[in-house]
């Protein structure tokens, strides 16, 4: 029975919960279903505590049936619930992600919030379409709910913003580019770990976050050997995603991402299955084929 109460909370979106909230006992003048469900829960968990005492038992029967009907019901059935005195439980459900402004909030982009959080920069890295650039706009939601201002730069221009106002997180996009790994210069490379290594020595009220592709990032530690971008403390690797993480951003694709508005979409009508087969030819085709 703690099952389907688990069930009944988390999962019936149709089903609201009570004014006070899943846990409280209803006021007395609430008569929703919600209310109703919880009602039930606190009479059986008073009767597993040998109270019999059933006050709101005949109100609740009566609406349930009235928006439900009845149900015959096998003796053999209800024979197996005698005896049992196990309470039912309340138990919230906390999600592996959700959505907040049209951006799935992974665990990835999660770490990176506790990354900033905790320090002054975050490097976000992966494979090309693995969600970095929604993982930066993440932050940017984040940080403007904050009253933090957010500047967006270009590479070439990081050098040019050691004197940030305070409360300012700078976000660069697709650092030293995708391609053209041949034009790390010593020069530009140096700058920007410079930037960083001030970043990092600052007050809290001063952050950066960049996005950079796993292929440049590789290039960059075996040409350059700077020790900042190999500091785990704040690097997030973003090209791992749970199935539950894959199972939502497919659906928010699906209703407002690429499949909306293109009707022979492959992702538009398959499984998630499919789609995790798909991610293990290609780990970024997902992110890359769809954009909320």
């Amino acid at each position: 029975m703690s099952l389907v109460f688990v069930l009944l909370r988390n999962f019936c979106v149709n089903i609201k919960p009570p004014t006070r909230g899943w846990g409280y006992e209803p006021p007395e003048d609430e008569k929703t279903v919600g209310a109703d469900i919880e009602r039930i829960r606190f009479m059986w968990n008073r009767y597993c505590d040998n109270n019999y005492e059933f006050k709101y038992l005949d109100g609740v029967f009566d609406r349930m049936k009235n928006k439900y009907g009845t149900l015959a019901v096998q003796n053999d059935l209800l024979e197996g619930f005698l005896g049992v005195e196990e309470k039912i439980q309340s138990i919230k459900l906390n999600p592996d992600c959700c959505v907040e402004k049209g951006v799935v909030v992974t665990g990835g982009i999660k770490a990176a919030f506790q990354l900033l959080e905790m320090g002054n920069v975050v490097i976000c890295k992966g494979a090309i379409g693995c969600g970095k650039t929604h993982a930066l706009k993440a932050i940017e939601n984040k940080y403007i709910e904050k009253g933090w201002k957010v500047r967006w730069m270009e590479e070439n221009l990081l050098p040019l913003e050691k004197n940030m106002e305070d409360e300012t997180i700078l976000i660069c996009d697709n650092l030293f580019g995708s391609f053209a790994c041949n034009t790390f210069l010593p020069r530009r490379i140096s700058s920007f770990e410079n930037l960083l290594e001030s970043m990092c020595e600052k007050s809290r009220h001063t952050k950066v976050a960049v996005g950079i592709h796993q292929h440049v990032f590789d290039e960059i530690i075996r040409i350059h050997h700077l020790k900042l971008l190999q500091n785990k403390n704040i690097t997030v690797d973003l090209d791992k995603l749970t199935k539950s993480e894959m199972l939502l951003i497919l659906k928010e694709q699906q209703k407002e991402g690429h499949c909306k508005t293109d009707p022979n979409c492959w992702f538009k009508y398959v499984d998630l299955t499919l789609v995790i087969d798909k991610l293990r030819e290609n780990p970024g085709i997902l992110e890359a084929r769809f954009s909320v």
